[in-house]
């Protein structure tokens, strides 16, 4: 999942052109986001493991969307967004050890 939502996140294309279609967990962490828990499974409870997935599917989205929206001063979006460097290094470090 978390090289998926990267994936999706960066626009990547696959050798057909497509582009990263975003996982699940994006996808119903994104409709939260704008419509609440409650009007996307019909009530405010979902089971953490849910939560935890839909969340840090957000966590990394966001992280590798600020990266592209400040890509013209690296130095300073790092310094910037340390969390999100953060989470972008080591999501570079996985795709490293995956591919």
């Amino acid at each position: 999942m978390i090289l998926a939502v990267a994936a999706h996140a960066e626009e990547l294309t696959d050798e057909h052109g497509q582009k990263a279609p975003a996982p699940p967990e994006l996808s119903l962490g994104l409709q939260v986001d704008k419509w609440g828990l409650k009007a996307i499974f019909g009530s405010e409870e979902i089971p953490a493991s849910m939560l935890k997935r839909m969340s840090t599917a957000m966590s990394i989205y966001h992280a590798f969307q600020s990266y592209k929206a400040g890509s013209s001063n690296l130095v300073e979006w790092y310094k910037a967004h340390p969390v999100y460097a953060e989470i972008v290094q080591r999501v570079r470090v996985i795709r490293e050890n995956h591919i």
